[in-house]
């Protein structure tokens, strides 16, 4: 196999890979939304595939929707409890940059800013923290899709 038959197929794979991702976090959000008093699980559950769906459509160039998905994020109020605080805080300083950086993208970098916070401390100190880079942290997401996955069939098995 030649070298440009492997990057295409490499290309195809990883579209296809992105494609289902789409379909199974919006179906998880789906699933989510079916229940009229959502418990506190199925917040965490919906606030982790709209920041995973955002990295997702990010990868795929449509950034409307990462903007989206990052103010429904952001719209929330956060959770009361330290112990889920602080994973809502990560997801939501990780939806932040994934909206500046659609923001740029789309041409309106200006509109960007107004999704980082005045104080980047957070922001900063989260992607320090990983000391990663973005392929690591693709690799990451894309595992966290993989468990969203597991979990969506657990939800439709509850049905």
């Amino acid at each position: 196999m030649n070298g440009s038959n492997g990057k295409e197929e490499l290309d195809s794979a990883l579209s296809d890979s992105l494609t289902k991702a789409v379909t199974y976090l919006t179906r998880c959000m789906a699933l989510c939304h079916t229940y009229q008093f959502m418990p506190t699980f199925y917040e965490q559950l919906l606030e982790s595939a709209r920041v995973s769906l955002a990295f997702v459509w990010l990868e795929i160039s449509n950034y409307a929707s990462v903007v989206h998905l990052a103010d429904l994020v952001l719209g929330k109020d956060l959770p009361e409890e330290d112990s889920e605080k602080a994973g809502s805080q990560r997801l939501r300083a990780t939806v932040r940059i994934y909206a500046c950086e659609a923001m740029s993208l789309m041409g309106n970098p200006q509109g960007g800013l107004k999704y980082l916070p005045d104080d980047l401390d957070d922001v900063l100190d989260f992607m320090v923290d990983t000391n990663k880079p973005r392929r690591e942290l693709k690799e990451a997401m894309v595992a966290s899709v993989s468990h969203v996955k597991q979990l969506m069939c657990t939800l439709e098995k509850a049905h």
